[in-house]
């Protein structure tokens, strides 16, 4: 008799613990089905907060994620596909793009980069080009000076010669006169010049001369003694 009781009251133990067994079953049952809507249509509205996800996705049939076999690829939210391509993570196709949010900076080679970091690197570079661009206007208005400065110089040098040029060209007095005024004219490489001058018999056989030859606004002075014996 006692040992027809234990038995019952082991019994009475499994039924319990079976029980118990069949609850927690329905407790998942349940939670699971306020996960899955309706999974004829593939239909996911959202996930338990004990599982850290969420989501809400509408996708029939037709709509469903899909990627290539052996592509070892995923696609996320209705309509999303790989794109035939392989070890992608997809969130949508070429027709229907999403946006991934909330993405941090990324800080390895191979880490995905926000648009936080473009714009700073945007913002970088075109402080930089503005900078290299002052510089290349700073070279470009030195390099206009300086060629200014080989015109001038070079205009200068035609307008000397010219000059000299006009004061060789000044007769000196002649024998038995006492003074001579002579003007010279000259002309080199687009540049014109002109001279004025005088020379005189200072003695019986000593001729002194002078002459200033303009062009522009340079001027050439000169002057000579010559005697003769």
């Amino acid at each position: 008799m006692g040992s027809l009781s234990t038995g019952l009251s082991t019994t009475n133990t499994n039924v319990t613990s079976l029980s118990t067994s069949v609850t927690n079953i329905n407790t998942q049952l349940t939670s699971l089905s306020t996960t899955i809507v309706n999974s004829t249509n593939n239909v996911i509205r959202s996930l338990p907060a004990s599982t850290g996800v969420a989501a809400d996705m509408s996708a029939p049939n037709a709509a469903a994620p899909s990627v290539t076999a052996g592509s070892n690829s995923v696609a996320i939210g209705a309509n999303s596909n790989d794109g035939g391509r392989s070890n992608v993570v997809s969130v949508g196709s070429s027709t229907q793009q999403r946006q991934i949010t909330n993405v941090a900076a990324g800080t390895e080679g191979t880490d995905a980069v926000n648009v936080n970091q473009l714009n700073a690197l945007s913002t970088s570079m075109s402080q930089s080009l503005t900078g290299q661009q002052s510089q290349i206007n700073n070279l470009g208005t030195q390099l206009n000076q300086t060629q200014q400065a080989l015109q001038q110089t070079d205009t200068m040098a035609r307008q000397g010669i010219a000059a000299a040029s006009a004061l060789t060209m000044l007769p000196q007095v002649e024998p038995g006169k006492t003074i001579n005024v002579a003007v010279g004219v000259a002309r080199f490489a687009g540049q014109s010049g002109m001279a004025f001058g005088a020379s005189a018999h200072v003695t019986t056989n000593g001729i002194l001369k002078l002459g200033i030859g303009v062009s522009g606004q340079n001027k050439t002075f000169g002057a000579g003694y010559g005697y003769s014996w």
